[in-house]
């Protein structure tokens, strides 16, 4: 099941007041019930982002608890089952072409090139049959809202990632 789609509204119990982009609730929530709208987030689909690098993963952390003048932040570290991986190195033709990407399952044909200025080759292999998408970072070239300066890795599927160490540290 892909992340959510909707609004975390305030007034829930379960995602309400985090700091969220997206509610963590299921379709049936009576709170978050507003579609989410593209905002420079999961720019590359529903999917669960990793990165290889902890500075790429702390601008992402939600809002972290404050104490003795110090932020307390939280994040995990988890092992990412990779088995057919669509490398993609490029720039996206407009800031939500991928944003409602549910899995790559679902791109089918020229999808991609319809969504993707690649920079050199395009991905070989039918990328329907992929599991893992990498997007290559572009780190002189990036364009912002539309590619990534740091490598970043989205997995569609839960079963892919399980947690292994949760990291608290304070700033």
């Amino acid at each position: 099941m892909p992340p959510s789609d909707v609004e975390a509204a305030a007034s829930c119990p379960v995602s309400g007041n985090r700091g969220l982009c997206t509610s963590l609730c299921a379709n049936d929530c009576v709170h978050c019930i507003e579609r989410h709208s593209w905002g420079r987030c999961h720019m590359y689909g529903l999917g669960i982002y990793l990165a290889d690098m902890s500075a790429k993963s702390h601008r992402y952390i939600t809002t972290p608890e404050c104490g003795d003048r110090k932020r307390r932040c939280t994040m995990l570290l988890c092992e990412v089952l990779a088995s057919k991986t669509l490398h993609l190195k490029g720039h996206l033709r407009s800031g939500s072409s991928m944003h409602d990407v549910p899995s790559l399952r679902t791109i089918w044909g020229r999808d991609l090139q319809q969504m993707v200025e690649f920079v050199g080759r395009p991905p070989k292999g039918s990328v329907e049959q992929m599991e893992l998408l990498y997007v290559e970072g572009l780190t002189g070239v990036h364009r912002p809202g539309l590619s990534v300066f740091n490598s970043e890795y989205v997995s569609f599927h839960p079963y892919q990632c399980l947690p292994k160490y949760q990291i608290i540290y304070e700033m």
